[in-house]
């Protein structure tokens, strides 16, 4: 029997060679491995469809305060309702010729001539431009002229303009043609969308999976409004876009209503929570909409039920399926698993990343209109002040609401520590801008520097076979000694530690003397927390600081920036201690309704999670700070912003176990896996670095003689990192620094002013009749746009008076998904 890789998932259990029953085996083992090799079944959904023939119901606003409107009869013809079915299975291998692929490619240049108000494909020049390499272990590459396999998980590289884009278009028209059921997965819906509209042309049946929460259908919504106001011409005015309608937003049931809808807010749609009749206990019964079968809000889920190819954003895949469109109670991802015979991962790499931001929840602390610090005061503690004091008779909401304020506190201590790091030693607070802080990180760069990443830090062979480092033994002494200090403030219980031995190993110490330091610390813990005057706590930090810097650095002096860091220690051990007090009360207040607002950023469901492993590194989680500039006339004046962020599994593995996902459910083989990217196999970039393959390799042929242009020139110039030795300055694989070193090579290309590297280069390039080109820094975000917009405008504003960053339009701070956008430099008027 072997586990596969699932957690808590009964039916991810696999009963291996399983053979006739051993007779002097226990019949309840037996029993049990029926049991355990049975696949569960998905639950049902009990809702039904409302009847349109008979009057209706709506309710608009708080569930104790909500409107009724009601909702008259429709007469008009409604389409019957269509489902998914999980009993489809996967086909197994395909096999593609490419001969049929250029066949494909010619027929699709004639449909495109016979449209010359569309701009032209030219599919069989473009295939034609490139050869399919294989790779294959310990041998060359050899060229492939007859098929494209796939199965179980292939990899294909191809840099940009070696014809990716070509070959997934081809791909996705015969997969149609050949009725195969296909997910292709884009790094951004704008990518879907295009790839929508082109296929819909070549008239294949394609459909968009998108999420359907009010958010993301809003987030929608604006980009394609961009996009529309960006390409037509006077402001999008009388112009549209392909496939724009699948991202309909409002609900037609207002049309039906015969009660005043003036409240009825645009977007807002109870497909599910239509009310009509009446249950044995005279409440009326909740339903579906019957309209969900016709209107245009919900046209993109519709039209799955028919399309053999889908595409859409990898989020999209963990929204559930709708109660319109099947039975059972089911997410994309598992319906897709179950019944599809390919999924196709375009820029496998970014889409790996985003799994990754899946994976980790974030929640505003304070500092932001969305922070828990702000909801409690207006949800929990500004009703009780305004005179809902009836709620106190619950003494666990006294408890919560006395765990909120402390929480407070410690929220602005935090603020306080991180707006006071003195200025001769401010790069405490820069360097730690944005990062993840836990303990352990910040005792293992207070030990190694704040020059040295904690991942490089280097261990001896003791600590090797003791399987426990300097900095785990003092990140564990530290801990210990704030947790029995937080939970036993008055020190009723004896404090007990289990790993001193071990710790006194690890930091070669006699283990009485390290116990003696372990209870000091609790005691000045103790008196940090019940300290209310600020200089007496300023000295208890002092006394910390002394205790534990003096068993950090028992053989040198520490260095400049310790103090601050153990200031800065004291205060996100606190946050984080208080934070994961008062998760269980909130997770209650929530339940209740006392809190309705949602304070976490949405992260893998409980279904993916269930299915995808734990991380390696296990759970954590940690506290984030950031700085904005404070709207008064204080020039210097900053605000600060703190997040918690909680690491829930490794939802990347997704991607890379699709193809055996509910194997232990059925002996059919699930759907086969290709991803395509350019440059993912980079194992200095853990975050985008692709560990499977490569099995294809797309390799440009030279072009013919007629056809031969001027090639582009590439130039990698090297910048080294003055700061860091000789090393180059790079961006993948930095880490923690990838930020600052998109700064610096930003100053190494435009230091000078109209001497610099960049206006050399615009000088020398490509001049025409006195005329320079002009300059782009390609980034990956609108946020690293403002942010190269913003350091060139300080630093070099003689440069940033021309230099142009092109940024979101209906959002301020927005960050884009996928795309790349570009800082602009143009040269100096004369």
């Amino acid at each position: 029997m072997s586990l596969i890789f699932g957690q808590g998932m009964i039916h991810n259990l696999v009963i291996q060679g399983v053979k006739a029953q051993d007779p002097l085996e226990d019949p309840f083992i037996t029993k049990a491995r029926q049991i355990l090799s049975t696949p569960i079944l998905y639950d049902l959904h009990n809702a039904k469809f409302a009847d349109p023939r008979q009057s209706m119901a709506v309710f608009l606003g708080e569930e104790t305060t909500a409107e009724r409107i009601p909702i008259s009869p429709i007469a008009a013809p409604i389409a019957a309702r269509r489902k998914h079915s999980l009993n489809r299975l996967p086909r197994g291998n395909i096999r593609i010729p490419l001969s049929e692929l250029r066949d494909l490619a010619i027929e699709m240049d004639e449909r495109d001539s016979q449209n010359p108000e569309r701009r032209p494909g030219n599919w069989a020049k473009r295939f034609e431009r490139f050869e399919l390499m294989i790779s294959e272990l310990g041998e060359e590459l050899r060229k492939e002229n007859d098929v494209l396999e796939l199965e179980g998980i292939k990899h294909l590289i191809g840099l940009p303009g070696s014809g990716k884009t070509t070959i997934l278009m081809l791909i996705a028209v015969w997969l149609g043609k050949h009725g195969y059921k296909a997910m292709f997965v884009f790094p951004s819906i704008e990518v879907a969308r295009q790839y929508m509209a082109e296929l819909a042309f070549h008239q294949v049946k394609v459909g968009m999976l998108v999420g359907q929460s009010d958010e993301t259908r809003r987030r929608h919504a604006d980009n394609i409004a961009e996009a529309i106001a960006a390409s037509g011409g006077s402001g999008g005015f009388a112009h549209t876009l392909d496939q724009a309608e699948v991202f309909g937003m409002n609900c037609v049931l207002p049309a039906f209503a015969t009660g005043d809808t003036s409240m009825w807010g645009f977007g807002s749609a109870p497909c599910e929570k239509v009310f009509q009749g009446r249950d044995k206990k005279g409440r009326m019964k909740q339903c579906l909409c019957p309209l969900w079968t016709m209107c245009g809000r919900n046209k993109a889920p519709r039209d799955l039920l028919d399309a053999d190819i889908w595409v859409g954003h990898v989020l999209s895949l963990d929204t559930r399926v709708s109660s319109h469109a099947i039975d059972e109670q089911v997410r994309y991802f598992e319906l897709i698993a179950r019944t599809f015979d390919v999924v196709i991962f375009d820029e496998a790499d970014m889409v790996q990343s985003v799994l990754d931001a899946y994976g980790a929840a974030t929640l505003s602390i304070s500092g932001t209109e969305r922070s828990i610090h702000r909801v409690i005061l207006e949800q929990i503690h500004n009703r009780i002040a305004r005179g809902e004091n009836y709620l106190l008779f619950d003494r666990d909401l006294e408890l919560y609401s006395r765990n909120l304020a402390e929480f407070g506190a410690y929220n602005t201590s935090l603020i306080t520590v991180v707006q006071n790091m003195s200025e001769s030693r401010s790069r405490v607070g820069k360097r730690y801008e944005n990062q993840l802080l836990t303990v352990l990180r910040i005792v293992s760069e207070l030990l190694n520097g704040l020059d040295k990443p904690s991942r490089n830090e280097t261990v001896d062979e003791q600590e090797v076979k003791l399987g426990f480092s300097k900095s785990h033994a003092l990140a564990e002494f530290w801990e210990r000694a704030a947790y029995n200090a937080f939970y036993d403030r008055t020190g009723v219980e004896k404090p007990e530690w289990f790993k001193a031995d071990l710790c006194a190993r690890t930091l070669a110490q006699h283990r009485a003397t390290l116990k003696k330091q372990w209870k000091d610390l609790i005691l000045l813990f103790r008196r940090y927390l019940a300290e209310n005057l600020i200089q007496r706590r300023d000295a208890i930090v002092e006394d910390i600081a002394k205790l534990f810097l003096n068993l950090c650095f028992s053989d040198r002096s520490p260095p400049i920036e310790a103090e601050d860091l153990v200031k800065l220690l004291v205060t996100v051990t606190f946050v984080i201690f208080g934070y994961q007090r008062i998760i269980p009360g909130t997770r209650t207040m929530v339940a209740e309704g006392l809190i309705r607002e949602p304070i976490v950023e949405s992260t893998a469901t409980p279904e993916l999670r269930k299915i995808i492993p734990e991380s390696i590194l296990g759970s954590f989680s940690g506290v984030k700070y950031s700085f904005s500039k404070a709207q008064t006339t204080v020039t210097s004046a900053r605000n600060v912003q703190l997040s918690y962020i909680a690491f829930v599994g490794a939802p990347r593995m997704l991607m890379h176990r699709f193809h055996r996902l509910f194997e232990a459910d059925s002996e059919h083989p699930g759907p086969a896996i290709l991803m395509t990217s350019a440059t993912s196999f980079l194992e200095a970039s853990p975050a985008y670095h692709i560990n499977a393959g490569p099995h294809y390799l797309l390799k440009p042929k030279p072009l013919p003689p007629e056809e031969n242009r001027e090639p582009s020139v590439y130039r990698f110039k090297w910048f080294s990192d003055r700061e860091r030795g000789d090393e180059p300055l790079r961006y993948s694989g930095a880490g923690d620094l990838r930020g600052r070193n998109l700064l610096r090579m930003v100053d190494a290309l435009v230091r000078g002013g109209t001497k610099s590297e960049i206006y050399k280069a615009m000088r020398k390039f490509d001049v025409k009749s006195g005329i320079c080109r002009k300059a782009a820094l390609i980034v990956n975000s609108y946020e690293q746009a403002r942010t190269i917009k913003k350091h060139i405008n300080d630093y070099y504003p003689e440069v940033g008076r021309y230099t142009k960053s092109n940024c979101s339009l209906t959002q301020r701070w927005r960050t884009t998904d996928g795309f790349c956008h570009c800082c602009s430099m143009r040269g100096f008027r004369r």
